[in-house]
């Protein structure tokens, strides 16, 4: 891996603000103090953590004191950037509640500033699909606004986002818009600063003397400007790229340069983080492989002190990486596993095809082929049915747009403007018809390969991982879902409202952890109900926090699988009654016991059972509210699946639906 943790390179990136350990939150001000957080501010499934809550209110209350509203949001301001390399979460906390008080002032100004703050915290917690919503707001809003200068940079950080999930298509586009608008306005700088992203997605798509070019245009820039900070990621740029075209000796001098200018200025621990990663990899070209673990080594302790995971997975990567190349496997085997962990836990896909590739090689290496195998196939999913498509058309879009102009010079304004529309017009139908095309071939083959099943074992692995990737992805998109609402829940102060919302997200979760059993289990046509009921129940209860924190749940059943068709209505019945049950039934914390079975009963009924052992108020809730959507849904499912529902309110409250097994659904 020759160019790692690259969001790392630009102090301008909003990715440079240390994302540091949850909890470590200090507060001491020059005109106001902030209170101190709790330790636990973890994001909850059902809002924000209570702590996060107590701490907004008291921010309100120092709010309250100040005479006018230009200080109010002055302060607020001050205290998301003094909060931003402590913690994201507290930081966007106090952003939420910024852009709420510049709305109730019709602040417009006030609110984009908020807005980008938003958007930074969401990238640094990972939250990319959230940090999009925001930024696609900003830009919005510029456009309406005729504010070019905020559009531009709204389009730079959303091609950044888009460059970590490995969208690199939509990243390009990102950034050629925003370099069209940064020609427009003239603003050299941020010409530049376009230039280096380019450079750094070159990289990733193999086009080093091209992403070379870009860094030394973004070089000669900064010069102009006497810039030296960003002279020194330009140096960086260059020499990673370097790497790529086998420059070794040219790699090493621009890292050098960038090193030199680094020891005068006030690098962030992540900047440091990402030189000393840089260094690495030249190192690790030039077979000086001892110095290059100890720079790696340096750079993953910077990462997992401030909790980077981005920044962890690469340098684990590149660790791996040395041992490799030394042959020593059984040392690169761990680093590996733990950085392809990181970046499929968090979705960053710059780098999950070496990830694998890596993989394979190890396992084979260590004599373990049918893992060796695994990684091989899964690679060579991968780079057919995504990657390879993808880059070849970005690198037609940037040949085309940049080598048949002037190498030195910037086209008018008009001139770019039109070829600009026209490249990315060509390259929207050029993708439709690849896309269309890949996915004619991708059925094709699929039909062929079911007709054959029977004949060729090879055959069926094959499918068993397409199957697998559908429900990966609808389990993706469902997350997605759940990501939104909870992006809309921040918004809502009317508690029923957030509840409501609240609720619709766990049904949500409750589905997509069935698509998560059935990729991750062996059985794709059926679902093992006790795991998934363990799962779901637990889930649910941490879910409600301290509420909940005094109830046990208990399963008490042997392992039956269901099929989807059957087990999706179930796991929806089931989060409806644990949730009335954990609401109503134990009030002031009481501790208690929710039980589920499911198991065979009289005349071939499956027989489920959900109980508690608290207040009989459940049942009383329900019975109370029979229109209420949840009851609704409760009696509704139970019609789908041609069952029969029963309700006691004796020792507590149990719940008792009886149901024919249904024929499984096909593989």
């Amino acid at each position: 891996m020759k160019t790692q943790v690259k969001h790392l390179r630009n102090p301008l990136l909003l990715a440079l603000s240390s994302l540091c350990v949850l909890g470590n939150i200090y507060a001491s001000y020059l005109a106001y103090e902030i209170p101190d957080a709790k330790a636990d501010t973890t994001l909850q499934a059902e809002g924000p953590a209570p702590e996060l809550v107590a701490f907004t209110d008291s921010i309100r209350q120092r709010l309250a004191t100040l005479p006018s509203e230009q200080e109010r949001l002055d302060s607020l301001y001050k205290w998301v950037n003094d909060h931003k390399d402590l913690d994201p979460l507290i930081s966007l906390e106090l952003a939420l509640l910024g852009q709420q008080q510049s709305q109730e002032a019709s602040d417009r100004e006030w609110e984009t500033e908020f807005d980008f703050q938003m958007a930074r915290n969401y990238t640094n917690l990972a939250k990319y699909d959230s940090a999009l919503v925001v930024y696609d707001k900003i830009i919005n809003d510029a456009k309406e606004l005729g504010d070019q200068a905020n559009q531009a940079f709204a389009l730079n950080r959303k091609g950044f986002v888009r460059a970590n999930q490995g969208n690199y298509a939509e990243a390009v586009q990102s950034y050629l818009e925003a370099l069209g608008l940064y020609e427009t306005l003239q603003n050299q700088k941020g010409v530049a600063e376009s230039l280096i992203d380019l450079s750094d997605v070159l990289g990733y798509l193999d086009r080093y003397e091209e992403g070379v070019s870009y860094a030394k245009r973004a070089l000669m820039l900064f010069e102009q400007q006497k810039d030296t900070a960003n002279m020194l990621h330009a140096y960086q740029s260059i020499a990673d790229n370097y790497l790529g075209t086998e420059d070794y000796k040219d790699a090493l001098i621009y890292i050098e340069k960038a090193l030199k200018l680094a020891e005068a200025a006030d690098l962030s621990p992540l900047e440091t983080a990402s030189l000393l990663n840089s260094k690495g990899n030249v190192l690790k070209w030039l077979e000086r492989y001892d110095e290059s673990l100890e720079a790696y080594k340096k750079s993953n302790q910077t990462c997992t002190e401030l909790n980077h995971p981005v920044g962890m997975s690469a340098t684990l990567a590149n660790i791996a990486d040395v041992y490799r190349r030394k042959g020593d496997y059984q040392n690169a085997l761990p680093y590996q596993e733990k950085s392809y962990a990181l970046t499929i836990e968090y979705g960053f896909n710059m780098n999950i095809l070496e990830n694998i590739d890596n993989l394979s090689t190890i396992y084979r290496e260590l004599g373990d082929f049918e893992k060796a195998l695994k990684y091989r196939e899964q690679l060579q999913m991968m780079k057919d049915s995504i990657v390879s498509v993808e880059k070849d058309q970005i690198a037609r879009e940037l040949t085309t747009k940049y080598e048949t102009e002037k190498k030195e010079t910037l086209i008018s304004l008009q001139e770019q403007q039109l070829a600009q529309k026209s490249k990315i017009q060509n390259l929207t139908f050029g993708a439709v018809a690849l896309l269309a095309g890949l996915l004619f071939a991708l059925f094709y083959n699929f039909r062929k390969n079911k007709r054959i099943t029977a004949q060729l074992e090879v055959k069926n692995q094959e499918n068993e991982l397409l199957l697998k990737e559908i429900h990966h992805r609808v389990k993706n998109n469902l997350q997605t879902v759940s990501s939104l609402l909870s992006l809309q829940s921040e918004s809502i102060s009317d508690k029923s409202a957030f509840d409501a919302v609240q609720e619709s997200k766990n049904r949500v979760a409750s589905m997509a952890l069935l698509h998560q059993k059935l990729y991750q289990g062996e059985n794709l046509a059926a679902i093992e109900m006790r795991d998934y009921f363990e799962t779901i129940g637990n889930t649910i209860i941490d879910s409600f926090g301290k509420k909940a924190e005094n109830i046990a749940l208990d399963i008490d059943m042997s392992e039956i699988e269901l099929d989807v068709d059957t087990a999706v209505p179930i796991g929806l019945i089931t989060n409806e009654l644990i949730t009335n049950s954990i609401k109503h039934a134990f009030p002031d914390q009481e501790k208690g016991q929710i039980r589920i079975t499911l198991q065979q009963g009289e005349n071939g009924l499956l027989k489920l059972l959900i109980a508690d052992n608290g207040h009989p108020t459940a049942a009383e809730a329900v019975s109370k509210k029979d229109s209420g959507f949840g009851s609704l849904l409760i009696q509704l499912l139970t019609t789908q699946l041609g069952g029969t529902l029963e309700t006691s309110t004796e020792h507590g409250t149990s719940t008792v639906i009886r149901f024919p097994l249904q024929q499984k659904s096909a593989a």
